[in-house]
């Protein structure tokens, strides 16, 4: 509780410095685990979980929430680094405790000088010998001017392309003129793969048959004497 009160509500009295003094008059275990436990601004912890609401009913909230809640997170830098030399601290006494422990009842005897290694002397390797580079020849060889040059001339160039031109156009009009058969009119297919044509001239006639135009429509006159 005295350590509480110190470190909430007389830090800024006491400064930092003397309240680390007297932090380290107490065991440091006890002591790191105290600011572990009130320095521990995460949302989890259990200074916002449940003390502050203990607080809460003593005090405003507002108080709490600035000068209580707020003064720790104002300290909980220097309150880790304490408890980090206090946590030192301990394991250092539990060290020397130990060591205490273990040399009771032994005659220390005077430590030797420990051997101090000296590096060999030894032939430092040459450096190697980087090859030459290899040489690339840049120099560009041409050879001798083709000779079927001499037995064309352009004239004979432009009478074979001409040609060339004229023998694509024969080929292209003699894949599209039209055939005899379509020259006729309509086309008709095969009698062996169709019979369709045939078929509908039938039906056609045999309509047109039935078809009188020279019938009267009109309706004789009715007999008004009777």
């Amino acid at each position: 509780m005295i350590m509480l009160t110190l470190a909430l509500f007389r830090i800024d009295d006491l400064g930092t410095a003397q309240f680390s003094r007297f932090a380290n008059c107490q065991e440091p275990l006890k002591m790191a685990a105290f600011l572990d436990y009130v320095f521990d601004t995460s949302p989890t912890s259990p200074i916002q979980c449940t003390v502050k609401q203990e607080w809460c009913k003593h005090y405003d909230v507002t108080y709490v929430e600035q000068s209580m809640v707020g003064k720790i997170r104002e300290l909980e830098p220097f309150m880790k680094g304490l408890k980090e030399e206090l946590i030192a601290k301990a394991q250092g006494m539990v060290a020397a405790k130990e060591e205490k422990k273990a040399a009771a009842g032994i005659t220390q005897l005077a430590k030797k000088q420990l051997t101090v290694p000296k590096a060999p002397n030894i032939t430092k390797p040459r450096a190697r010998r980087v090859p030459e580079p290899m040489k690339i020849d840049n120099s560009v060889k041409v050879g001798a001017d083709p000779t079927y040059l001499d037995k064309t001339s352009l004239r004979e160039i432009e009478d074979i392309k001409k040609s060339k031109l004229e023998e694509i156009k024969q080929e292209t009009k003699k894949k599209y003129e039209v055939s005899e058969e379509q020259g006729k009119g309509e086309f008709r297919f095969h009698e062996t793969r169709s019979n369709l044509e045939q078929v509908r001239r039938n039906v056609e006639e045999k309509r047109a048959a039935e078809l009188q135009f020279d019938a009267s429509h009109r309706k004789p006159l009715p007999d008004f004497t009777r």
